[in-house]
């Protein structure tokens, strides 16, 4: 009687491990393929990284890309060639990628999640990137002169 028990006892504990493997594979599938890592591999390949960032880094940063969110997964630095973007989110690997800070023609005050952001407008509005968090700090000193709109109009609009 005491063999049944422990035999059903790891038929459970198989069956459940198989259970969350399908689960994470299904998910990897899933986010891998989906709209939101085509825009995110998009940009990727249009601002490749050859570099690694040295200064101060913003991490799990919240980024909108396109349609596609990725919450508290973002490392962003501001490097003397452009902004450096690294998306981390779990079970899936993306390159990091590197924006010219030419690229970077517009960065307006908005929101995202209901929380202050900003949108970063590249190519003259051919993409858009918005950011959560402190990236203004980061890019003032960096974009050309008239890109950003007001700090304290982006602020209020926030």
């Amino acid at each position: 009687m005491a063999y049944a028990g422990c035999l059903v006892g790891l038929l459970l504990v198989v069956g459940g491990l198989l259970a969350v493997g399908a689960i994470v594979l299904l998910y990897y599938l899933i986010s891998g393929s989906s709209s939101q890592s085509q825009s995110l591999r998009g940009i990727i390949a249009r601002y490749p990284c050859n570099v690694t960032p040295r200064g101060p880094i913003l991490k799990d940063e919240t980024i909108q890309i396109g349609s596609g969110r990725w919450r508290h997964c973002a490392h962003i630095s501001a490097e003397e060639q452009g902004l450096y973007v690294a998306v981390r989110p779990p079970l899936v690997s993306f390159d990091p990628m590197l924006i010219p800070w030419e690229r970077v023609t517009r960065v307006v005050g908005t929101r995202l999640y209901y929380q202050k952001a900003y949108r970063l407008d590249l190519d003259g509005g051919d993409c858009e990137m918005i950011v959560m968090g402190h990236i203004l700090d980061l890019v003032e000193h960096h974009v050309a002169e008239g890109t950003l709109v007001d700090r304290d109009d982006a602020e209020a609009r926030s």
